[in-house]
């Protein structure tokens, strides 16, 4: 690609007068350049580095940059390095044949925790400059899946929603638990599955936009429902070990999300009335999470701020060092 033409696409300044006039590959990443690659970057040390692996050129937003380090590299200087990488993105895309879909992160982590094969699907983290390496690398026919609708807006302005804002239709509903509901939905019936009846709206959605666009290769696996994390329980004993799905009447259940967090609250006061709720939403670090676990005497465990694998670590390795008088 020409300098000038990634000069007009980033609405961007180059400083000098290199002795080169375009670029082979454009990278954000300092260990994966190459002879005559762009690399973006503000941090001068992996700029340093970018160079030494045969950079071409550098887009930087940064006052700071010593652009005589090399003078005969080009030097592209933007108002904004994170909306420039968006600007580039969004031309790459241009030239290719893709869908771009959004949705709210329930729906976006059901996507990515039922199904085998993502080679077809390519779930953005919703930062560019994480995205950009799959955006440029994009084939044909492969699709964009955010949990932002203006950052996937901003890159695919045809972007499409998932999220219907309808109320699909089932029947034979039971919600055994909180953590388990029946249902049959278009002819199919869906028995005992692993999934809170708060988030079932989200997961018909799924299915229907799985049904409707018929991906190649692409289908949903209902057993691994058990990774979903939203009001996923970790069953602990006595003595706070983890034990399996259903093997105890005690549990954890964790929020990152806070934006779910009181219609999750909600949820669980409405639908659980065997035991003692409580919630830790305020703590200083894990030995004071581990003391207010200790202190609280609950059935059911709501704790704000830790993901569930960030609590099951804690867990475990409180049992085992023994630090943990705490649970003696």
């Amino acid at each position: 690609m020409q300098i000038s033409t990634i000069e007009g696409i980033v609405e961007g300044k180059l400083l000098n007068a290199p002795s080169i006039s375009f670029i082979t590959q454009i990278n954000t990443n300092h260990n994966k350049i190459h002879d005559g690659d762009l690399f973006i970057s503000n941090d001068f040390d992996d700029i340093k580095i970018a160079l030494q692996n045969g950079a071409f050129a550098i887009l930087f937003d940064s006052n700071s940059i010593d652009i005589s380090l090399d003078t005969e590299i080009a030097w592209i200087k933007v108002d904004d390095i994170y909306h420039a990488t968006i600007k580039l993105s969004r031309y790459l895309i241009s030239q290719k044949d893709n869908k771009s879909f959004y949705c709210d992160m329930p729906s976006f982590e059901l996507l990515h925790t039922l199904i085998h094969n993502k080679k077809t699907l390519k779930f953005l983290t919703s930062n560019i400059l994480d995205d950009f390496n799959t955006l440029k690398n994009l084939k044909d026919n492969e699709v964009l899946i955010s949990s932002n609708k203006k950052y996937s807006l901003s890159i695919n302005p045809l972007s499409q929603n998932i999220n219907l804002n309808i109320s699909p239709k089932v029947s034979n509903l039971t919600v055994h638990s909180l953590f388990v509901t029946s249902f049959l939905y278009k002819k199919y019936h869906f028995s005992h599955i692993r999934l809170p009846y708060l988030y079932l709206k989200q997961f018909l959605e799924i299915v229907d936009f799985i049904s409707v666009h018929k991906f190649i290769g692409i289908h949903l696996d209902i057993s691994l429902l058990k990774n979903f994390n939203y009001i996923s329980p970790i069953f602990i004993d006595n003595h706070y070990n983890v034990v399996d799905f259903g093997k105890s009447n005690r549990f954890i259940l964790s929020c990152v999300n806070l934006q779910y967090m009181d219609e999750e609250i909600e949820f669980i006061k409405s639908h659980y009335g065997f035991g003692k709720l409580d919630i830790i939403s305020n703590f200083n670090d894990d030995n004071d999470l581990l003391n207010l676990i200790k202190k609280s005497n609950f059935n059911a465990l709501y704790i704000v701020g830790k993901t569930k694998d960030e609590i099951i670590k804690l867990l475990k390795s409180a049992v085992k060092t023994d630090k943990l008088a705490l649970f003696s």
